[in-house]
Order: structure tokens, then C-alpha cells, then sequence
């Protein structure tokens, strides 16, 4: 689907991950977005608590935060 989007130019690049239920992983690799300066970030967290603090620093720099998956 990313492709899909950046042919019809909705996005201009996406950055996938998986972390295999590591919440350490996931963290490494939220900093790492963030320091590549995303605009958005889809999460399917390990747990809320895992990502709240990724989730505040986002919204500290107004990028926008969509959770799919379980309800956090």
C-alpha cells in the first residue's frame, strides 16, 4: 500500500519496523524516527506503556500518532 501512496504522491517515503514483541526494540526504533524527523508515526505498541513516552514526545513536536491493533 505505501507504494501505492507514494506513486499517487500522499506520502513521500514510509519507514516500516518490527520489534517481535520487544519493548526495548520498539523504543530504539521510535527514537530512531524521530530522529529521522517523521512526520507520523502508526503504532501497534507492545504495551501503552512502552510507547507513552514516545507518544508525549510526538505530540510535543505535533507529529501525528495512530494506533493500530488492541486498543492502549
Amino acid at each position: 500500500i505505501c507504494e501505492q501512496y507514494k506513486e499517487a504522491g500522499i506520502i513521500k517515503d514510509a519507514i516500516i519496523t518490527q520489534t517481535n514483541q520487544d519493548v526495548t526494540e520498539q523504543g530504539n526504533q521510535l527514537d530512531n524516527m524521530f530522529t529521522q524527523g517523521v512526520d507520523a508515526l502508526i503504532l501497534l505498541p507492545v504495551s501503552a506503556e512502552s510507547v507513552a513516552s514516545a507518544v508525549e514526545k510526538a505530540k510535543a513536536q505535533d507529529i501525528l500518532v495512530m494506533f493500530a491493533g488492541d486498543a492502549v
